[in-house]
């Protein structure tokens, strides 16, 4: 039976984006008796800088794809500007599409009820916005389809050692004046936590930047394992799984290792998460706003 209310929802950017994309939405969908659609094309049809790709697909998520007209095709950028137009001048709760004016935790798209069509466009970085299917979209979150021996490897590593990952985002250049890269002695302070609360503990080490955090990695060579076989980045989803299968987490400015973390806490003894202030200038930036940490995760 064809349900009557749809909710099409806009994935884009990375992966840690494209699940709180999908987390949103389904819940959305599910208190609004609405069928649940994902647009996986339109949002990466502009993302010349990083080029990146629908990777929902590794997982067992659960939605139905947008045809060309739920798209918005033909004329879509005209048709999407239109809307959104009309939508600013609109109530939040009469918007046929909802877009997100602002990253802290938007309580109105929690109660928000609807009958009919609607779209999604944001990307909503709170788990309060899911918390309710959380059940679910564990369930649904796991991997379609077999590692490869490298990653298998890596898996039986993990589960035979006190693991800990530890994950660097890199933005800018090592020793850039304008880095919003997180300081060095955030993961200092987070690896001593670890070594203090962890008997023995063994770090696995993942970055898009190995090369760059070789030349600053507090660790002996002897503490740590570097992940670097996954290069593609159609090959994200398998370090994601790595990360949240280790017992702790020491995440990055990253929403990549966000869901790492959120993932894997079931098992993990706790997970460490950059706070307000990121970078090496001590400069506050969006990153931890108002909804996006877990009150229970550690913040350093």
């Amino acid at each position: 039976m064809t349900k009557k209310n749809k909710l099409i929802v806009r994935l884009k950017g990375g992966l840690g984006n494209q699940l709180f994309c999908y987390a949103a939405g389904k819940r959305l969908a599910h208190v609004n008796s609405a069928e649940f659609i994902l647009d996986h094309i339109t949002g990466f049809e502009t993302d010349i800088i990083y080029k990146r790709t629908y990777q929902l697909h590794n997982f067992n998520v659960k939605a139905k794809f947008a045809s060309p007209s739920q798209r918005m095709e033909p004329f879509k950028i005209f048709r999407k500007k239109a809307l959104h137009y009309i939508a600013k001048k609109q109530k939040f709760e009469d918007r046929k599409f909802i877009f997100q004016e602002k990253n802290p935790f938007e309580e109105r798209l929690v109660n928000l009820k609807f009958k009919g069509t609607r779209y999604l466009d944001g990307y909503w970085q709170s788990e309060k916005y899911f918390t309710d299917i959380e059940t679910e979209l564990r369930e649904e979150l796991t991997l379609k389809n077999e590692l490869d021996v490298t990653s298998n490897h890596i898996f039986n590593k993990i589960s035979s050692t006190n693991a800990v990952s530890i994950h660097f985002r890199w933005f800018d250049d090592l020793g850039s004046n304008k880095s919003n890269n997180i300081s060095i002695e955030y993961y200092l302070k987070a690896i001593e936590h670890c070594k203090s609360e962890i008997n023995d503990p063994h770090f696995f080490v993942f970055s898009d930047n190995l090369e760059s955090v070789l030349k600053v990695l507090p660790l002996s060579q002897n503490e740590f394992t570097l992940v670097n076989h996954n290069t593609h980045q159609d090959e994200a989803y398998k370090d994601l799984w790595l990360m949240s299968k280790c017992k702790a987490i020491i995440m990055a400015n990253s929403t990549f290792s966000w869901w790492a973390g959120w993932l894997g806490e079931p098992h993990m003894n706790f997970v460490i998460c950059p706070g307000r202030t990121i970078n090496h200038e001590g400069r506050i930036t969006s990153w931890n706003f108002d909804g996006h940490l877990p009150d229970r995760w550690i913040q350093i």
